[in-house]
């Protein structure tokens, strides 16, 4: 294998320097102007990804996003269309602070609606469709 030692490389025709095949960088890449990347998969083995490095930038995800290990937000999250919590009936989620439903809450037949802890509760709304087919309110009477 040979080495190529450049201190200033200026292309004599076009705007491109070409390389075929790989290219490896020890140390630090710096890209001034923009980086366009097409390539079929791009690994990123890094203990901390920055993305942006002011409050107004933007980062744009056009495909699926996934984080394996959970997602964090300090701020305020918008979602435009529709939004799925867990996918199992297992799965929990909890909202620690207020919840509100501006356009109303669908609950399914032969679910409760629980108030209390929910094991049990301290009372519950269901609508048993499966079996008396009624609305059922169970309250504790304590």
């Amino acid at each position: 294998m040979s080495k190529l030692f450049v201190n200033t490389m200026n292309p004599v025709s076009g705007d491109y320097i070409d390389i075929s095949g790989s290219v490896r960088v020890t140390g630090s890449l710096t890209v001034t102007g923009t980086l366009n990347a097409r390539a079929k998969d791009v690994v990123v083995s890094s203990n901390t990804i920055t993305l942006g490095d002011a409050a107004s930038d933007v980062t744009t995800v056009t495909g699926q996003l996934t984080a394996s290990h959970g997602l964090t937000s300090t701020q305020d999250a918008l979602f435009n269309k529709n939004v799925t919590l867990g996918n199992a009936t297992s799965d929990v989620t909890t909202a620690t602070g207020q919840l509100t439903a501006s356009i109303g809450l669908a609950v399914p037949d032969d679910k409760m609606l629980r108030f209390g802890n929910a094991t049990g509760g301290d009372a519950f709304l269901t609508y048993d469709e499966a079996g008396v087919n009624r609305f059922i309110i169970s309250s504790s009477l304590g």
